[in-house]
Parts: C-alpha cells; sequence; structure tokens
C-alpha cells in the first residue's frame, strides 16, 4: 500500500469550528423545538395545513371507559353505532353473535369498540402489507366467539330481540329498536357520594327548568368502627416444631398488640417481655413513637 497518497488531516481552522459548531447548534435547537421529543417543523407544518391531525375523531385511540365527557362520549356512540352497523352488513356473523341490544351490554360494546380502533389502525396507514391478514383477519374468529359468549347471549334486562337480522334494507342490517336507542343515547349516569342520612333522589333540569324527580331511597348512615375485638387463642406450630400461641385483633383504633401472662385465669396479668408490636395502620411522629415505647417499658416493669 502506498501511504504516500494518504492525505493528512488537517487541524480545525477558526471558520470550520465555528461551522461545525452553528451546524450542531442547528441540532440541538431541533431537537429541543417540542416538549414531545424531535418533531420536523416541514412535517408539522404540512399536518396542520391539510388536516391531517384532525382526520380521525378525537375519542379514537382512548379506552371505552376513559370517554367520560357527556358530548364526546355521544358521538363516540354515534360513531360506533355506524361501524357497527357496517362491520355486520361486510362480515355478516351468524345469527345471535352481535344482537340488536348490542349497545345495552358493556362487555360486548368494548370487543366492538377494540375491534373498530383495530380496523382503523391496520388501514388508516394505508400501506400495502400483511396486517390487515395478520393483525385483524386472523383474529376475527376469536371475536365471533367472544361476543357468542358475551352477556348478550342471556340478553337480561328485558331486552326484545327479532327473530332475525336484516328486517329492513339493506340486508344483515340490525333491526334495533330505535326508540330505547335514542332513550338511551340521551341518558346521563351520575354518581354522588357525599348523601348524609336520611332520603335522597336524583333531580333532572332542562334546559327550560322542568325538574323531573327520581324516586326516593333511604340512605343508611355510615358504618362507624366497632370496638375491638381479639379471638380466642390458638395454638400454632412452626416448622421445627416449635409451638405458640395466635390470636387476631380487629378493630380501627388498634395500635398495640401485647400479650400478657399469669399462672391463672384470675391473674394477676403480667405483659411478656418483648411481647408489645406496633400495627397501627397510620404514621405516627417520632413523638409519638416515643411515647409509646416509654408506655410499654412502664407497663413491663
Amino acid at each position: 500500500m502506498d501511504w504516500s497518497k494518504l492525505e493528512k488531516i488537517q487541524p480545525d481552522t477558526d471558520e470550520t469550528a465555528e461551522s461545525s459548531a452553528a451546524q450542531s447548534s442547528g441540532w440541538e435547537d431541533l431537537a429541543t423545538a417540542s416538549e414531545d421529543g424531535f418533531t420536523d417543523p416541514h412535517l408539522a407544518q404540512a399536518v396542520e395545513e391539510q388536516g391531517l391531525g384532525a382526520q380521525y375523531p378525537e375519542f379514537l385511540g382512548t379506552m371505552w371507559r376513559e370517554i367520560t365527557d357527556v358530548r364526546v362520549k355521544r358521538e363516540a356512540w354515534i360513531w360506533l353505532r355506524e361501524w357497527v352497523d357496517g362491520f355486520v352488513a361486510q362480515y355478516r356473523p351468524n345469527e345471535g353473535v352481535i344482537r340488536p341490544c348490542w349497545f345495552r351490554h358493556p362487555d360486548a360494546v368494548a370487543e366492538l369498540w377494540a375491534v373498530a380502533n383495530a380496523e382503523l389502525k391496520v388501514w388508516s396507514e394505508q400501506m400495502i402489507s400483511t396486517m390487515p391478514m395478520t393483525g385483524f383477519q386472523a383474529f376475527l374468529p376469536g371475536v365471533w366467539d367472544r361476543l357468542a359468549n358475551s352477556s348478550m347471549r342471556e340478553c337480561h334486562d328485558g331486552h326484545t330481540e327479532p327473530d332475525s337480522f336484516g328486517k329492513r334494507e339493506p340486508a344483515w342490517a340490525l333491526e334495533v329498536d330505535e326508540q330505547d336507542w335514542m332513550d338511551h343515547l340521551h341518558s346521563v349516569a351520575d354518581v354522588e357520594e357525599d348523601v348524609p342520612a336520611g332520603y335522597a333522589r336524583m333531580v333532572a333540569v332542562s334546559s327550560t327548568g322542568t325538574r323531573t324527580a327520581s324516586e326516593a331511597v333511604e340512605v343508611k348512615a355510615k358504618r362507624t368502627p366497632a370496638p375491638a375485638t381479639v379471638s380466642t387463642p390458638v395454638l400454632v406450630r412452626s416448622g421445627d416444631g416449635t409451638e405458640g400461641l395466635e390470636a387476631v385483633a380487629t378493630g380501627e383504633d388498634v395500635v398495640r398488640t401485647e400479650w400478657e401472662h399469669a399462672q391463672s385465669p384470675q391473674g394477676p396479668w403480667e405483659v411478656l417481655a418483648k411481647s408489645a408490636r406496633d400495627v397501627s395502620a397510620h404514621d405516627t411522629s417520632g413523638d409519638a413513637d416515643v411515647e409509646g415505647t416509654e408506655q410499654i417499658e412502664e407497663d413491663e416493669a
């Protein structure tokens, strides 16, 4: 090898160093431009101009139980209803797999919501790949099986099912009780936890001020902790044959357990040395620990 043809590395001049520093600074600016990580500003601009960020509704890709906003939930119900109708029309599942009252069954809703999101995912990227077959179609037999064995199979709570699918055009369309669907779509669940003892009812107020009250239900007083109790000690043995006694103390205010000993059931009783144990459920201050320790020592003395 002719080593003479190798060029000698020239040291960086001030101009070269400044150019390298400027390039480095540019990459750092790009890398720190977004708190969420690196974002190409040109790509971000294209997404904004073409409206790609708003291509799909905001609720897609979110767990169904996490869609809690009333407005968004209603939009999600409408979107899912349209998707389920089209899904049934295309795949034509056996009768009873997806029943007309599917939206009244949370387990069926969760399954259909997952399938809807999965189908959208594998097709939305518009890439020629095996994902539609391996990432969606291959899982459909399991979907049919889970839906067929969901709570729709029993269909309690007074749901009425038609004799078969497709009593309206186009064929295989779900025949849904539209009044039941409308009532469900415009229902709002509300939970109130801080209710005092007595009677309570929920009131719905319309936009015109009309008040509609539910039936009154009795609210019992909240339960308070019972006085401390201690079970009768029982004999326990360890692996080496050592015998001991075990008892269970019950009570929210129990902070320490002790074992006492006497020569007869009538006493006198004395605390066994080293038997006191801190079993408090809440953290105590250092002063409280010291006072507790001092009290135990006095009792043992």
